[in-house]
């Protein structure tokens, strides 16, 4: 059996980095109904794009591979500007989502590819999908706690 520590690395890596920025975020009076909000969400995405990955063709979205690194390598670029220019918090958001709701289909891809040949290792297999699951719901709590922030700062520069 092959491990491969780098990816789970740099997966675990991510992971923090988004627990991080979700844990910075002010203290504001967030309500309950955000996680439960963000938690539903992610459920939702999670499930409509394995059912696109498991329903499409063989291999059909694992090529997407090398445009997530892309995009990933990106999103690296634009976290590293955030020190010099604070104007790409919100592109770096949902950039972030978007590649990671990318990252579940071709994740779910790869699983039955992996399956196919013979890799039978469910451990594994739904350890990538929850790492998957955990990162789309850290970026949705993310984006949404952002907003309310922002809707909170609004209100109270309004009164």
């Amino acid at each position: 059996m092959r491990l491969n520590i780098g990816g789970t690395i740099t997966k675990l890596g991510w992971v923090l980095s988004l627990l991080e920025h979700v844990l910075s975020c002010p203290p504001y009076k967030h309500e309950i109904s955000i996680l439960i909000t963000a938690f539903l969400g992610t459920a939702v995405i999670f499930f409509c794009f394995s059912a696109v990955a498991m329903l499409a063709r063989r291999r059909e979205y694992i090529y997407l591979g090398g445009l997530l690194s892309s995009g990933f390598s990106l999103l690296t670029w634009l976290k590293n500007s955030d020190q010099f220019a604070s104007a790409t918090v919100e592109i770096q958001m949902y950039l972030g989502l978007l590649l990671f709701v990318a990252c579940i289909v071709v994740n779910t891809q790869e699983i039955i590819e992996k399956a196919h040949s013979g890799d039978m290792d469910y451990a594994v297999h739904s350890l990538i999908l929850f790492i998957g699951f955990v990162r789309v719901f850290l970026q949705i709590l993310s984006i949404m706690w952002n907003n309310s922030a922002d809707r909170i700062r609004r209100n109270n520069e309004e009164t």
